[in-house]
């Protein structure tokens, strides 16, 4: 018999939807991209699953204007780690 699962069980990161994310406490933990990128993150957990993404990672990592000074260490890691796991799921070639 399938299951209905809850579409938060399908988002990167363990991340909660926005209704619930609201409501969360201050001490409640945050991730880098969440903290500090949150447009970033919102913008991943639309596309998540969707050929689309693997476009938004591209405009997200390689700095076609040239004036672009990088993500910080610990969101660099998220993107990352995101992006391979959505490689995962809907595998094309990036760069």
């Amino acid at each position: 018999m399938p299951h209905d699962s809850d579409p938060s069980d399908t988002l990167p990161l363990g991340t909660a939807s926005s209704a619930s994310s609201q409501s969360r406490s201050a001490d409640t933990y945050q991730t880098a991209l969440e903290k500090d990128f949150p447009r970033i993150l919102v913008a991943v957990q639309a596309m998540w699953g969707y050929p689309e993404l693997n476009i938004y990672f591209r405009k997200l990592t390689l700095d076609s204007r040239g004036d672009r000074g990088g993500f910080p260490k610990e969101v660099w890691e998220e993107i990352f780690a995101l992006l391979y796991l959505h490689q995962a799921i809907v595998p094309e070639p990036l760069f």
